[in-house]
């Protein structure tokens, strides 16, 4: 215990270091088997939190001391002490007093932390703070990181990120500090904990969670399950393929009814040289993301003989990210995205069985359509398939609790109230599966919403994902699903970006650090390959095989990235993970 208390105590000392030092610490006597995950979890967390505090204003003054607080103790550290040890490896004063309680790899990972750099355009800054999830975490971390003399103030936070961020040195804890508008900083440790708390619980509940879906693939495998298929499916199929680009303009009078607005957007579709017609499926992005996410899923879905249709959503695509950080539009997203989203779909699919070329019409099977989506195209698959947004669950989970959580997914979702409040019907008959990476479930469907799918489901979930997370956004929610023809697909260590494509930084709207992808990303995309392939295979052209099992995926699984597959999973088998996963008070 004296250990701990030392660590809380330095590292209170270093601001931010207060947000992921401490968690880091914490999950390091968590258990070895998911020491891994735990913390580069945070680690993502805690970056997206230095990112978004921002605002225009210009600092006054600049912090010379940090204080901890922590009942009625109070600790203190001149900043320049710390700004020595980062650039000099120095100790000197209460510093180097507090140091001895910490081993030389403590104190190296402090230094780093100190220092790392996180680089952001500082003119995107106030915009990205202005977004609902800026506002929350600003909210949370002003709890914490207070100003001496003002206590919580979002405001001085604010102030010296967008400053820190134009610094020379760049946004780093260091640069933070020097422009904070106030001469000292107060870190509240009673804060933190109470946040490493749910941390704690959170983590320890997805642990176990992970776990019972690992064991229950485990022991519904069988070892006459041959993995040659799947692994015959991770490869290129037999057809030649090509691509044009649709131009779509939708004034229908349903989209004009249910948005008030018409629609226009691309779509490209990859259509394989076949005889008879192709079952389609269409890829949906997800947020801030594009057509070409996904672009070698589509080829090789079309080169098994699928036609696949990949349509932009523009407002939540990365160009309308793009014309948002440039004050060209007014909102990064739009509440009624949630009811345009399932429509341009259904739009893209009617354009292809009415006014397209009749050549082309008798090459596409439109009675058999399969839908794929990513995180807010999950959603969009899901809704496709039967889901019904559920007002009730939203009205429930957004109240003021909402700037609690850690599901950073649930502020997207809550902004689902601000959708008119009406009966939506956006299931589209002719989508007879839906294969969901990373969906956003949990509010915006709720379990009664998720009951009404009728298409079979393949709900895939990344065990290291903190935009969506697997316990509350994929595991969960699969228990709330029809009892028939489902799939969860649990890859440990997968993060919610492991299973997109890798492009030039020119073309993507923002670059990922490797630790935000998370380990081996290749191997799951070809897991996606296979899995995607034989999952329509199954049930759009009607084909089901023993690869599609436990026993076959456990053999397709590799050691990066741990591969597993179950088909049943009750509310009731969760209830003692929820229950019995519980941090000691």
């Amino acid at each position: 215990m004296r250990n701990t208390g030392a660590v809380l105590r330095v590292i209170g000392k270093s601001d931010q270091n207060t947000f992921i030092l401490i968690v880091g610490y914490n999950f390091a006597v968590s258990g070895r088997g998911r020491v891994r995950y735990a913390t580069r979890s945070w680690r993502w967390i805690g970056s997206l939190g230095m990112l978004i505090f921002a605002a225009m204003a210009t600092p006054t003054s600049a912090a010379e001391q940090i204080y901890v607080q922590y009942a009625a103790l109070e600790l203190s550290v001149p900043v320049a002490d710390l700004e020595m040890y980062a650039t000099e490896g120095r100790l000197s004063g209460d510093l180097a007093t507090f140091a001895e309680y910490l081993s030389p790899k403590q104190l190296e990972q402090i230094r780093a932390t100190l220092k790392t750099k996180l680089n952001l355009p500082p003119e995107n800054i106030p915009s990205l703070l202005s977004t609902p999830v800026g506002e929350v975490l600003l909210a949370r971390a002003s709890k914490i990181i207070q100003s001496k003399s003002g206590g919580a103030s979002p405001e001085a936070l604010k102030t010296a990120l967008v400053s820190a961020a134009a610094d020379p040195d760049g946004l780093t804890l260091l640069s933070l500090m020097r422009n904070f508008p106030d001469a000292g900083i107060q870190i509240d440790v009673t804060e933190g904990l109470a946040l490493l708390q749910m941390m704690r619980q959170v983590m320890q509940q997805t642990n176990a969670a992970v776990a019972l879906v690992q064991q229950r693939s485990a022991g519904a495998a069988s070892p006459d399950q041959s993995v040659a298929e799947l692994q015959a499916l991770q490869q290129p199929g037999s057809f030649t393929w090509k691509t044009q680009t649709l131009r779509l303009q939708d004034r229908t009078p349903k989209r004009l009814r249910l948005t008030g607005k018409a629609r226009q957007f691309p779509a490209d579709l990859y259509l394989p040289d076949r005889s008879d017609p192709a079952p389609v499926i269409v890829i949906s992005h997800g947020f801030s993301s594009d057509r070409l996410a996904y672009a070698s899923l589509a080829q090789h879905l079309a080169s098994h003989g699928f036609a696949v249709a990949v349509p932009e959503h523009p407002g939540s695509s990365a160009a309308h990210t793009r014309a948002w950080l440039a004050g060209e539009v007014g909102d990064m997203s739009q509440a009624l995205e949630f009811i345009d989203r399932p429509l341009d779909v259904t739009f893209l699919l009617d354009q292809l069985a009415r006014r397209s070329p009749a050549s082309l019409r008798k090459r596409l099977n439109l009675k058999q359509v399969g839908v794929v989506g990513h995180s807010f195209g999950g959603y969009t698959g899901l809704a496709l398939g039967g889901g019904t947004l559920n007002f009730s669950t939203l009205r429930q989970d957004c109240g003021p609790q909402v700037e609690e959580t850690l599901n950073i997914s649930q502020i997207l979702q809550c902004q689902a109230l601000d959708v008119p409040l009406k009966k939506y019907a956006l299931r589209d008959s002719r989508v007879k599966a839906v294969l969901a990476i990373s969906p956003i479930t949990s509010s915006i469907f709720g379990s009664e919403g998720l009951g009404q799918i009728n298409a079979p489901v393949m709900m895939v979930s990344g065990s290291m994902d903190t935009v969506t997370p697997s316990l509350q956004e994929q595991i969960q929610p699969f228990t709330w699903l029809p009892q028939t023809h489902k799939y969860l697909v649990l890859i440990e260590s997968a993060s919610h970006f492991s299973t997109q494509d890798e492009r030039p930084a020119a073309q993507t709207l923002w670059t990922l650090p490797p630790e935000f992808v998370g380990p081996t990303p290749n191997v799951a995309r070809q897991y996606l390959k296979a899995l995607g392939t034989i999952f329509f295979q199954t049930h759009l052209q009607g084909q089901p095989s023993e690869a599609l099992s436990s026993g076959a995926v456990q053999q397709l699984s590799q050691s990066s990235l741990p591969l597993s597959l179950i088909r049943q999973l009750s509310p009731q088998d969760l209830m003692p993970v929820l229950e019995t996963a519980r941090v000691p008070q």
